[in-house]
């Protein structure tokens, strides 16, 4: 005998996280990976050639590195992977990973047809192998990414890498990699696994949590520039056809439902104004005129977004720009 009363209503979905951008932290430093090594929050960091700051001078001019670097004391790794680019990084017991691209060896600058993995123990001594070479199957490929997860209800590592792929919008695409110990690597069959191709999928951040791999990707934005919209997709074993969108989070077809996007906003602050004692001086070293109107926070301290949600509401006022806090179910950018 069915009830003559409804169900009670579905319990309110739980709020978003609020994310609060406070603007960037440094200019031309791109590729970098937060990692927990011994205790501490240290950021690995991919120096390029036109970084403002890259001092690593060698015979035919400055060259791209990579290094780690404590957030809270600053203190350094030595440098390592010199001549590589688009790097990631994993720790795992008690040993730190890091892997970059070999540049220049591909078909346009920046690319490659090999990645290589560093290690150490201490940040100072490092080891390095061949992880991946791609020059066999006529493959380039620029950003990597690394998470360790399940496929198939077995424990691996799986990379995931850029290729080019002209059926995407964009030319590029997501292929994966998969390893045991971090030093050995076998790319997945392409036929099987990867990303969808309707929509392009670029620059990955590769994580898993509760059963499901998160790619973390890169479209570009249609218009003029390069503008980058990020979206997030899931899967449960990197198989094509698996992605889902789930809740907020991009669509596989579609224009996708962004997790943020760049703003328009043309002038870009910096949150950590001590790395240059000049504002200007840190934008002119980045190639990037100081603003003619600038926004100045009442507190001194620069926290205009480079990026912002879809659905936020900016001060746009030429004496303050004012720190926000938003939720949104639909929102999807990064930082520069």
């Amino acid at each position: 005998m069915q009830s003559a009363h409804a169900p009670p209503p579905a319990p309110p979905p739980s709020p978003r996280p609020p994310i609060e951008v406070l603007g960037t932290f440094d200019l031309v430093l791109v590729e970098t990976t937060p990692v927990i090594f011994q205790g501490e929050l240290w950021l690995f960091e991919s120096v390029r050639k036109n970084y403002w700051n890259n001092t690593l001078q060698r015979p035919g001019g400055l060259q791209p590195h990579m290094r780690f670097v404590n957030v809270k004391t600053g203190e350094k790794s030595s440098v390592f992977g010199i001549g590589h680019f688009f790097g990631s990084s994993i720790v795992e017991n008690g040993t730190v990973f890091a892997f970059g691209t070999k540049g220049d060896t591909g078909d346009s600058p920046g690319a490659g047809e090999n990645v290589t993995v560093f290690w150490s123990s201490d940040m100072q001594t490092w080891h390095n192998r061949t992880a991946l070479n791609l020059g066999k199957s006529k493959r380039n490929t620029w950003n990597t990414s690394v998470g360790k997860g399940k496929i198939n209800g077995t424990t691996c590592y799986a990379m995931s890498f850029d290729v080019r792929n002209p059926k995407t919008p964009g030319a590029w695409n997501q292929q994966f990699a998969v390893s045991h110990d971090l030093l050995t690597w076998t790319p997945l069959d392409t036929g099987t696994f990867g990303m969808p191709a309707d929509v392009e999928h670029g620059d990955a951040a590769l994580r898993y949590s509760q059963g499901y791999w998160y790619s973390i990707t890169g479209r570009m934005s249609p218009g003029p520039g390069r503008l980058f919209i990020t979206e997030i997709f899931r899967s449960k074993d990197l198989t094509i056809d698996s992605w889902e969108p789930g809740e907020g989070m991009g669509l596989t077809t579609g224009p996708g439902r962004p997790l943020m996007r760049p703003c328009v906003f043309a002038s870009r602050f910096l949150f950590a104004p001590t790395l240059l004692t000049s504002r200007d001086a840190r934008l002119m070293a980045a190639g990037t005129p100081p603003p003619t109107k600038r926004l100045r926070p009442a507190s001194g301290i620069p926290t205009c977004l480079t990026c912002c949600p879809i659905s936020c509401s900016f001060g746009r006022s030429e004496k303050t720009a004012t720190r926000r806090t938003w939720t949104s179910s639909s929102t999807r950018g990064r930082p520069s």
